[in-house]
């Protein structure tokens, strides 16, 4: 018997269903950045421990200096071997859980892209009334995407789907006719552009450092134009927390427009 499910459709369930995986996939990305920060607290455990195991060794050779020459060699090898004990033990202890950590963290990465992958495969299949909505949210779904891949090492192909996603919010950005260049752009305009610029301008500035950094200066001013306009755009919806980030994005992104520009006069 044929099935009459028809494409899928973007209405309120699968719309909720695509912010609840983008919201675990947050949740697994901050979880994971917990645990990396435990780890380091457990190495500066050892260190710390290492560094008493000597201590205690150097007040043991300390307490033993009353005694004879023999009996001070044996009590400063004796308070050695029981640090070495102590600090190799931690170490080893230490090491264990490092390892540990390392493999949840990559199979939590990898469980992250999995779900990300997921979310931009049901943008992309899902029909919608308001087509731009969509569109908003699978570029959205792939500045997380791009986000997690850059931190798991994959730069090429976090830059990529980076790159996807800022090109589609500028298709998006054009077809709603947004005035970008009055003030207060983004306070007028609709609520889900208003929700996705966070993760639209942190993109930005991804893209625009990557492409810096391997001197693809043209691509670099591009980005660095996309930053400035939506993190400008929060700032007008305001708080100094997002006045102060503009600022901050503004000012290294004169400098990379400005480098791109005598690039440009030199080719």
């Amino acid at each position: 018997m044929k099935s009459d499910e028809g494409p899928m459709t973007s209405g309120v369930t699968t719309g909720q269903q695509f912010e609840d995986a983008l919201r675990t996939a947050e949740a697994l990305m901050k979880q994971a950045d917990c645990e990396q920060e435990r780890a380091g607290r457990l190495l500066a455990a050892e260190i710390g421990t290492t560094a008493a195991a000597i201590a205690i060794a150097i007040i043991i050779a300390i307490v033993g200096l009353s005694s004879g020459f023999v009996s001070r060699a044996l009590v400063v090898i004796a308070g050695g071997l029981a640090g070495l004990v102590v600090a190799v033990a931690m170490h080893f202890t230490v090491r264990a859980r490092l390892i540990d950590q390392s493999h949840r963290d990559e199979q939590a990465a990898v469980d992250v892209v999995s779900l990300l992958r997921e979310v931009v495969g049901m943008y992309l299949k899902a029909l919608a009334a308001d087509t731009e909505e969509r569109d908003l949210g699978l570029a959205r779904a792939r500045f997380h995407l791009g986000r997690c891949l850059l931190k798991t090492g994959m730069e090429e192909d976090g830059l990529a789907e980076s790159q996807a996603g800022l090109e589609l919010a500028a298709d998006v950005l054009d077809r709603l006719q947004v005035r970008t260049p009055e003030p207060g752009w983004l306070v007028a305009a609709p609520r889900y552009l208003q929700l996705a610029a966070p993760d639209w301008a942190a993109a930005a500035v991804r893209a625009m450092t990557l492409h810096a950094a391997a001197m693809r200066w043209q691509q670099a001013a591009t980005a660095a134009r996309t930053a400035v306009l939506v993190s400008g755009g929060l700032a007008d919806l305001g708080g100094e927390p997002l006045r102060d980030a503009h600022a901050a994005i503004k000012s290294r992104a004169d400098q990379v427009i400005e480098q791109a520009a005598r690039a440009d006069g030199r080719s």
